[in-house]
């Protein structure tokens, strides 16, 4: 038996359903209902078969009034081949037509004009690593060093890279045909202040290498040690 609260639930849902527009059998609320499809009145927006519109009634006015100020309308859709896309002289179209056509609306290709009216390097002189202005020939713009010319020492940079190379390179007590190296008498110890490399043959490694003032410190400190070379210090074994 159904309780008191069934029963009141049981008459509002009729009560309810009186009141619902879709509460009989073939009209109930689906994608293919009258209210859910766009045919003209102010409830339902979805497209009727392939062709049909969509939208509500507003929606479709407001569309309409909308496509009558847009330039670009269903037998003139805007894409790349649209002449207003096109580089064809106007301010609007800025895309390459074909592949010699310009490039840019009419102010793009006046400004290009007039910069490459400034500019040194045009189609015929284009700057390259072979451009006069690129390579070190002897004046103030170009560095790259000229094929043939392999000398590290004179090759490559303008011509105050160059200048300033050779004043550093006269300053230079080494140079191209005195490199400094192990063979190089400022290299050996050979009783001066600059070379510090054992002398060839020379092994004594009290003695060997250093500069005179290494010798002279080495010299002073040894007289004072009780352990030279006579007397060397080392670990002694107890055989006993």
């Amino acid at each position: 038996m159904p309780t008191k609260l069934e029963l009141i639930a049981d008459r509002e849902r009729v009560t309810l359903e009186a009141k619902n527009t879709y509460n009989t059998e073939g009209r109930q609320y689906g994608s293919s209902n009258s209210n859910a499809l766009s045919d003209g009145d102010e409830k339902g927006k979805g497209q009727v078969g392939d062709t049909g519109s969509i939208g509500s009634k507003t929606d479709i006015q407001t569309r309409l009034d909308n496509i009558v100020k847009n330039d670009y309308k269903e037998t003139n859709q805007y894409s790349s081949s649209n002449r207003d896309a096109q580089s064809d002289g106007d301010v609007f179209g800025k895309g390459q037509i074909d592949d010699t056509g310009t490039i840019g609306s009419i102010v793009d290709i006046n400004e290009r004009i007039k910069l490459l009216g400034k500019n040194s390097y045009k189609q015929t002189n284009q700057y390259s690593a072979s451009n006069k202005n690129a390579l070190s020939d002897g004046d103030e713009k170009g560095k790259g060093q000229i094929e043939g010319n392999g000398d590290p020492y004179t090759a490559g940079g303008s011509s105050l890279d160059i200048s300033k190379r050779n004043s550093l390179t006269v300053s230079n007590t080494y140079y191209p045909d005195r490199q400094y190296g192990t063979g190089v008498s400022r290299s050996i110890s050979d009783g001066d202040e600059f070379g510090k490399g054992q002398a060839d043959g020379n092994g004594d490694p009290y003695t060997a290498g250093g500069s005179s003032v290494d010798i002279s410190k080495r010299t002073v400190l040894t007289g004072k040690n009780f352990f030279k070379k006579t007397n060397p210090y080392y670990p002694t074994i107890d055989n006993e």
